[in-house]
């Protein structure tokens, strides 16, 4: 049990001031914050770490507009990639920005597999994996399409900007790109 100060102030001047304002009466003034307060405050600051966490931008790197690859093993090596390192891949296929994923694989392959495909299911400013994406890609996978070497790669670039020795990707071509996910 903390033991609490008690100190008593006179009671201030009467001054001229607007008409809510009065002469207060004696105060109490606390010398001691009280463990329930300061477990309080403790309690929160995860809290307010966590929203901050969660509007800050984090980095990742992007093949500029024209160096995305249009077809192919490459294309499906690079969507696989962009898809995997924004964790939208999974059981629980976790809606992202869909600025971010833009970002990756542009707006013009966002609309390709919502509208057309039905592999991304868009939610405002949102975009998710679609049951019927999780499938299709899963297959493409499955199906040899994506080499492994090119999905490393394209998650190599993304995370660190750097690209693979003899790998089809000139490092000019990677720019940096701060995301909200």
């Amino acid at each position: 049990m903390s033991k609490t100060t008690t100190v008593t102030k006179p009671a201030a001047k009467a001054v001229t001031k607007p008409a809510a304002a009065k002469a207060a009466p004696a105060a109490k003034v606390e010398t001691k914050v009280a463990p329930k307060t300061a477990a309080k405050v403790e309690q929160k600051a995860p809290a307010a770490a966590k929203a901050e966490t969660a509007s800050k931008p984090k980095l990742f790197y992007v093949l500029a507009d024209i160096a995305r690859p249009v077809s192919g093993s490459l294309l499906f090596a690079h969507t696989l990639a962009a898809m995997h390192v924004l964790g939208m891949l999974g059981d629980k296929r976790p809606a992202v920005r869909t600025a971010a994923l833009q970002a990756f694989v542009g707006s013009r392959a966002i609309r390709y597999h919502s509208v057309t495909k039905d592999n991304f299911a868009v939610e405002g400013d949102k975009v998710r994996l679609s049951p019927a994406g999780q499938s299709f890609f899963a297959a493409r996978n499955a199906d040899g399409k994506v080499a492994k070497a090119d999905f490393e790669a394209f998650v190599q670039i993304f995370t660190k900007g750097t690209v693979p020795k003899d790998f089809a990707v000139k490092a000019s071509n990677i720019v940096p790109a701060p995301l909200s996910l």
